[in-house]
């Protein structure tokens, strides 16, 4: 007689079957998840430059080597120099697997000349033709390279410290901060009347209207940041240039910057200069920051902290620059939005700058992780001497500099909301950076309030 399977039997005997199975899926899953790859596969860079690869999720010893070390020559730690203009092929070996990055080694940018600079006349040879330099009301300087028009004023990379001075037209409204950029370049920030404290109402919000970060690098500009009306460089890209307009015309998407999954910044390579022209991607998703910088460094030097091959620093001098020119990238979009600024209080700042080497001490590398209680943001304030009739804070963590941080502000939907709520009218920031060993992660407090009432 043959045996009748009970039917429990079967639902059994397809469990274990299951159980048997179904490790070895997810065990699949996990390894893909953890596949060992380089960080980069392409390089580009520009001789005497560096870049560093790392092999992720490997934990076995790694053999680096280079095909043409007249090229591109690599570390024991996958530090890479480029050496000469070419290509190479860098390997990373472990046991019988290999990983290869190819490396393209560009010349090295070239100092570009000033020594038109004392020419009695008015026009300048560019790499577009002729062009006049008005430099109102400072006095006219000739010009090399393209020209990056900024309230009127014209400047351009390679122009030297004193030539700055002369263009922006004054010492009292162009700073040259002690403080250094977090990768090292001095610093001018620039705004209309921007040491006169007694301003009010409209005409402390149209010193924000021209707003101009100036980086320097041996006594010669290598970088500038702008955020005005009618601003351009080289005739590619304007003050509210549409980003279809850009995405249509060559330009690429930042990775580093997005707004959720729109792009927050496009970048092009013109005439041997980085630009990264910003959009305001939950607005208007026109142009309303340009920054233009020497092809001598790469888009990720200076958006991105765990790629870049600068040698960051964040001593305490650097935080409170950083902070302060954050705040002042907020009020020149705000401003120029048709918004008015905030006022940027001391005491208010130093409740922000608190909670941001709290975040430092904890270790914190996620924004998540950082975000605290209506209340007890309230309590920091009071114990900075303010009782607040409103507040809001917003921590950021993660972005190189100010543009990067002051970008992320205005393209998060929950930090946008605050800046145009209308129930604000005082700013304090305070930033602060945490590193693991390896990477550095930099971070923003912004706190917001109503009025500034003493307790």
């Amino acid at each position: 007689m043959k045996k009748r399977r009970q039917p429990w039997a079967r639902v059994l005997a397809l469990a274990l079957a299951a159980a048997m199975i179904m490790p070895q899926s997810m065990d699949a899953a996990a390894a893909a998840k953890k596949k060992v790859k380089l960080n980069k596969t392409k390089v580009v860079l520009k001789v005497g430059k560096k870049t560093t690869l790392k092999l992720k999720n490997n934990k076995k010893k790694v053999k680096w080597s280079s095909n043409k070390k007249k090229v591109a020559t690599v570390t024991k730690k996958g530090v890479v120099k480029a050496k000469k203009k070419g290509t190479a092929k860098i390997t990373a070996k472990v046991g019988k697997k290999k990983y290869v990055c190819k490396v393209t080694v560009k010349a090295a940018a070239t100092k570009k000349s000033n020594k038109n600079t004392n020419r009695k006349n008015n026009s300048s040879k560019t790499n577009g033709g002729t062009q006049k330099v008005t430099g109102t009301p400072g006095k006219n300087v000739a010009l090399n390279g393209d020209i990056f028009q900024i309230g009127g004023r014209n400047l351009t990379l390679g122009m030297t410290l004193a030539q700055v001075h002369t263009v922006l037209g004054s010492l009292s409204t162009d700073i040259l901060r002690s403080e250094k950029s977090p990768q090292g370049f001095d610093v001018i920030a620039f705004r209309e009347n921007g040491n006169n404290s007694s301003l009010s109402g409209n005409q402390y919000d149209q010193k924000y209207s021209t707003y101009i970060l100036a980086y320097l690098q041996d006594n010669e500009v290598i970088g500038i940041t702008a955020i005005a009306p009618g601003m351009s460089y080289a005739g590619e890209v304007s003050y509210g240039t549409p980003a279809s307009t850009l995405a249509s015309n060559g330009w690429t998407s930042v990775d580093w910057y997005l707004a959720g999954s729109a792009a927050g910044a496009y970048t092009k390579t013109i005439k041997g200069t980085e630009v990264i022209a910003f959009v305001d991607a939950l607005g208007s998703n026109q142009v309303y920051c340009i920054q233009a910088f020497s092809d001598s460094f790469l888009v990720d030097d200076m958006t991105n902290v765990s790629e870049t091959t600068l040698q960051l620093n964040y001593p305490a001098e650097v935080q409170t620059a950083m902070a302060t020119e954050s705040g002042e990238l907020l009020n020149a979009y705000l401003v120029n939005q048709g918004q008015s600024a905030f006022r940027i209080n001391t005491k208010l700042s130093a409740a922000a700058k608190s909670y941001s080497s709290e975040i430092v001490s904890a270790g914190i590398i996620d924004a998540i992780d950082a975000s605290r209680s209506s209340s007890d943001i309230r309590s920091s304030i009071r114990a900075a001497g303010i009782a607040p009739g409103a507040w809001g804070e917003r921590v950021l963590i993660g972005n190189m500099d100010a543009i990067g941080f002051a970008n992320s502000m205005i393209e998060s939907s929950g930090a946008r909301a605050l800046l145009w709520s209308g129930d604000y009218a005082v700013m304090g920031l305070g930033a602060g950076a945490y590193n693991d060993g390896t990477v550095y992660y930099p971070n923003l407090v912004i706190d917001l309030i109503d009025k500034v009432k003493l307790i």
